[in-house]
């Protein structure tokens, strides 16, 4: 038997005897699985998260199965089942070496009557053998629950009886995500070890084959050196990560994720650090179609730890450059000057008209403590990275930095050289899909200027773009005040560290207008979406762990389920 059909299976009974009455968790279940399994997932309420989903997908008008008639005409009625508990499986890892064995923790009100139901027998002192749906499987009573396992799985549930510490003992920063959700998942140190293990073998792998391919792949080979380094130290930074999902009144699906830091790591430095006031992060961004916008908050002094990240990165991303240290150092520290002083940074990328470059709509906003201050040091470090690039035998970028006047504003440009590193001429049409998004010069030019004594707003390629943004003052014509954007943000946690927008409807016209520059007739092929509220997504950080919390609006998850019968009926009446 498959572990697949097996995890199946115990999901199944762990569900089956609690479809007839919804209530809230008697017991915590987290209290009985060890602390040492790789991980977890858990059913709240199971009868209640059945039924909440079927209900809120009726309403969206999306398909959706009887969960809880199939399940009652494959296992019928167990007895001794309590109805108000909470269900989990765990994975619980083997002292040998093979894989772990899925163990189901079913919460009991008479394991008697639950032995009885399904004619168990007894296979030793502790642990029962029945046939569930035609499946052999072990039971052993412990606590309020009935542990269950495939046959052969007699270690595991002996391992688990044994178990004198819990994996709920060790998720106290964790605990209150938990509230009031209906599924999550659970991974323990055990399997974040794991996890890690599985992707820097998977990286190696990778980077091997790419250094086959010769210099034309280095960039890419360097570029999974970054995510070595970061998952090198996942163990050291994170001890528990969750995902949550949960069904809210009116339809809107809400997930979330969060992870528990080690008490010593960076990240716990990171989120220990000071915190900028609570900002409007959208406040200044222009009103419009958008494909995403967003922004965060930054630490009062994250500089410091910018320019030690920024070290690194550069130090592995230029390594064909030749940097000394001395080098390194002299561009980390002028860029972490050039940072200081920053609060925040916004950003969009919106629509643009279709005879425009398609990047030319994109906004950033920075708040600061004085502009000039901070306009004067990012072109003074801008400058000193120049110098440095200038002195190497093989510059890794290629920029030049001007100040200028724009709307009776002091303000400067980068113009980046971008087409060399893009536009590969082996791939068709791609000199095309460079103009489309940049235009038709080989670079491109971002532009930003002070718009008042705080606030610093740029754009890329269009500086007629960023003569409007100087003329809109701030919170007039705001983002923020967008009717389907404020029905978004008043879903998500209030003052975040970040968030996050992203729009199905204005994505859809933007792929549209990318393939249109290649072939206009495929482009009329794209399908409109909805107009409906963004999903939106917000962060927070603090010494102890990060939470993200994603939410689909309900009127979202509707134009879903609208855009795929629009794309289904065609094929249909095919």
């Amino acid at each position: 038997m498959s572990r697949t059909r097996v995890l199946l299976t115990l999901m199944v009974l762990a569900l089956c005897g609690t479809l007839f009455r919804s209530a809230a968790a008697a017991e915590d279940v987290l209290k009985v699985v060890p602390h040492d399994v790789l991980g977890a997932v858990v059913v709240s309420d199971p009868a209640g998260t059945v039924g909440k989903w079927s209900e809120a997908a009726a309403k969206l008008d999306m398909p959706a199965p009887d969960f809880a008639a199939m399940l009652k005409q494959q296992f019928g009625a167990i007895e001794g089942i309590d109805r108000r508990g909470s269900a989990a499986i765990a994975a619980v890892p083997a002292d040998g070496p093979s894989g772990p064995t899925m163990v189901a923790f079913v919460p009991v009100t008479d394991y008697g009557k639950l032995l009885q139901s399904v004619a168990a027998e007894k296979a030793s002192e502790t642990i029962s053998k029945a046939t569930v749906a035609g499946r052999a499987v072990l039971i052993a009573q412990h606590g309020a629950f009935a542990l269950v396992t495939e046959a052969g799985g007699e270690a595991a549930l002996n391992k688990t009886i044994a178990a004198r510490r819990s994996l709920g003992d060790d998720m106290t920063a964790l605990k209150e995500r938990l509230v009031g959700v209906d599924v999550y998942a659970v991974a323990a140190p055990a399997g974040i070890k794991m996890a890690q293990q599985q992707l820097l073998a998977g990286l190696a792998a990778a980077k091997a084959a790419m250094e086959q391919q010769g210099e034309a792949a280095q960039q890419a080979v360097v570029g999974l050196q970054m995510y070595e380094s970061m998952f090198q130290n996942m163990d050291r930074e994170i001890t528990h990560a969750v995902a949550a999902a949960r069904v809210e009144d009116g339809g809107t699906v809400r997930v979330t994720l969060s992870a528990a830091f080690t008490a010593d790591g960076l990240l716990a430095r990171l989120g220990s650090a000071p915190k900028t006031p609570p900002v409007d992060l959208l406040e200044d961004l222009p009103l419009g179609e958008f494909l995403f916008a967003g922004g965060g908050k930054l630490p009062l002094d994250w500089s410091t730890t910018l320019a030690e990240l920024s070290k690194n990165v550069m130090k592995m991303y230029f390594q064909d450059a030749k940097l000394s240290d001395a080098q390194l150092d002299e561009i980390t520290k002028a860029s972490a000057e050039s940072a200081k002083g920053m609060h925040s940074m916004s950003m969009m990328m919106g629509l643009v008209p279709p005879d425009e470059p398609l990047y030319a709509n994109t906004v950033l906003v920075l708040k600061v403590d004085d502009a000039r201050t901070y306009m004067d040091a990012y072109v003074r470090a801008m400058e000193q990275m120049n110098e440095v690039m200038k002195g190497l035998e093989k510059p890794p970028l290629g920029y030049a930095v001007e100040r200028i006047r724009v709307g009776g504003k002091d303000g400067f440009r980068i113009e980046m050289q971008l087409k060399g590193m893009i536009a590969d001429p082996a791939v068709p049409n791609m000199n095309a899909m460079f103009e489309k998004m940049f235009g038709a010069a080989d670079s491109m030019s971002i532009y930003l200027a002070a718009r008042d004594e705080h606030t610093v707003v740029g754009t890329y390629i269009s500086l007629r773009r960023l003569e409007e943004l100087l003329k809109q003052g701030s919170g007039q014509a705001s983002l923020s005040r967008d009717p389907q954007v404020t029905k978004t943000l008043a879903l998500l946690p209030p003052n975040a560290d970040g968030i996050g927008l992203w729009s199905p409807s204005a994505t859809f016209k933007f792929a549209a207008q990318m393939i249109g520059a290649i072939e206009p007739q495929a482009a009329t092929m794209i399908p409109a979406f909805p107009e409906s509220p963004p999903l939106g997504v917000a962060t927070g950080m603090t010494a102890q762990r990060l939470d993200i919390d994603v939410v689909l609006p309900a009127e979202l998850l509707r134009a879903i389920a609208a855009f795929a019968r629009q794309i289904q009926e065609p094929q249909q009446l095919n």
